[in-house]
């Protein structure tokens, strides 16, 4: 059984980044490029979804964009949704924004504008979450893009708790 295609929107100003160039190589996705009013991406006309890397990110929340771009998801008729590409290595030298500050914006954006927050390593990983959002998502989801490596496996600890990570949070007693 073949399934149809997931139709997906770029915005123009995407086509630098690498996902475009990914969705275009991929059997799977029917992708038209065009100006968006909001947000980088549509997904089978129901998941509007704005991708950033991690500096960019950064940038946003310094510059408030991150917050603008948030309502204007959030008012759109579509699921709203946050792409957080790349990983923190390097953006020290380039962005001077605390890590709480990043984690404060990341619960602003998830828990009171509402925002699903998915993240990926890189283009490829965002091409692959973008045609899991579509309808035959489900279906065309395992076959996710390998690993670059594999983590050792490590003890877990305090650390390791969602709570951890918060401002001011102590773990043990005392």
């Amino acid at each position: 059984m073949d399934l149809e295609p997931v139709r997906i929107v770029a915005d123009d100003r995407e086509k630098v980044g690498g996902v475009v160039a990914e969705l275009g190589r991929r059997p799977d996705v029917s992708l038209e490029v065009r100006r968006l009013e909001i947000g980088d991406y549509v997904v089978a006309n129901a998941v509007v979804v704005e991708r950033k890397t991690i500096g960019d990110f950064a940038a946003s929340v310094i510059d408030a964009r991150l917050f603008r771009q948030a309502g204007a998801l959030i008012q759109a008729k579509l699921r709203p949704a946050l792409v957080l590409e790349g990983s923190s290595g390097g953006i020290r030298d380039r962005v001077t924004l605390s890590r709480e500050a990043m984690q404060g914006a990341l619960i602003t954006v998830s828990l009171f504008y509402g925002l699903a927050i998915l993240r990926a390593r890189d283009p490829a990983e965002t091409a692959w979450l973008l045609v899991c959002l579509g309808p035959p998502g489900a279906a065309i989801c395992p076959r996710r893009p390998a690993p670059a490596r594999v983590p050792p496996e490590r003890k877990k600890g305090p650390a390791d708790l969602p709570v951890a990570g918060l401002a001011g949070h102590r773990t043990g007693t005392g």
